[in-house]
């Protein structure tokens, strides 16, 4: 289950740039190795930094802040960027007040809150409906889910 956090009436509070989205998922498993945690989200594996006080099955909440989220049209190749998730996407509003626009992809996991530029959108020929992928720039721990 995923769901959007922030916007604008929450923006005195959080800040405009601290929309994003909250996830829930259970630890695969750890990778001591290269310090990272496998976490399941709705069947996609979402990897962040290694957390030690989880264990395998623990259920948890994980933050996908809105600018930490980039969108490719097509399948992307050699990027550091760890995250890749295939979906839809299912709403964009720009705001001709801000050179951004919020987008909205729906993915397996649930409903993720991008920002980008309205130029980003219009150059990538973004629409409702449109298959993209979304690249996770961070991802962090929101805690522990009931």
């Amino acid at each position: 289950a995923a769901a959007v956090i922030g916007g604008d009436d929450l923006a005195p509070v959080t800040g405009r740039f601290e929309a994003g989205t909250l996830f829930e998922g259970a630890v695969l498993r750890h990778d001591p190795r290269l310090k990272l945690t496998h976490v399941d989200v709705g069947g996609e594996t979402l990897h962040v930094a290694f957390d030690e006080r989880l264990a395998a099955g623990d259920r948890v909440r994980l933050r996908v802040r809105a600018r930490d989220v980039a969108v490719a049209v097509s399948p992307p190749t050699g990027l550091s960027i760890r995250n890749v998730l295939p979906g839809t996407v299912a709403e964009i509003v720009a705001d001709p007040e801000t050179p951004f626009a919020e987008v909205f992809l729906d993915l397996p996991a649930g409903r993720l809150h991008a920002r980008l530029t309205r130029a980003a959108v219009e150059d990538l020929k973004l629409e409702k409906g449109a298959k993209v992928y979304a690249l996770i720039k961070s991802v962090s721990f929101d805690g522990k889910a009931g």
